[in-house]
C-alpha cells in the first residue's frame, strides 16, 4: 500500500522578544515563547540568524522523533496538512508515521 506524503505547512509567525544585555557576558537574548526556547548572542545583529539556526535545529529533532503535529498541537502553533500528490513521470519517498493522538491528522480549529 502506497503511503502519503504530507505537507505540514505552519501558517503562524514566530515573535521573539530581545532582551538587554545583563551580567558579565553583556549578551543578548532573544525568546520566543510560542516555542520555549531562547537563543544567545554578544551581538545583537546576530540574533535573528542564530534564532533560525534553532528553528532548524528544533524542527530536524521534531522531524527525528515524528512529533512535529504533537509539537504544534500542544504549543498552541496554527497549521495545516496538506497531501503532496506525486507528479507524473516522477517518485516519492514515504515520510515517516506522524502520531497526534487521534485517528486524523488535522489541525486544531
Amino acid at each position: 500500500m502506497a503511503q502519503k506524503m504530507l505537507l505540514v505547512k505552519i501558517t503562524e509567525l514566530f515573535k521573539w522578544e530581545i532582551l538587554p544585555p545583563e551580567g558579565k557576558d553583556n549578551s543578548f537574548v532573544a525568546v520566543c515563547p510560542l516555542l520555549g526556547i531562547s537563543v544567545e548572542s554578544p551581538d545583537r545583529k546576530c540574533l535573528p540568524q542564530i534564532a533560525k539556526e534553532a528553528l532548524r535545529a528544533l524542527v530536524a529533532d521534531l522531524e527525528t522523533h515524528n512529533d512535529a503535529i504533537p509539537f504544534l498541537m500542544s504549543h498552541g502553533i496554527k497549521f495545516e496538512v496538506l497531501p503532496i500528490p506525486p507528479a507524473n513521470g516522477s517518485f516519492v519517498t514515504p515520510a515517516p508515521a506522524i502520531t497526534t493522538g487521534s485517528e486524523s491528522a488535522s489541525a486544531p480549529a
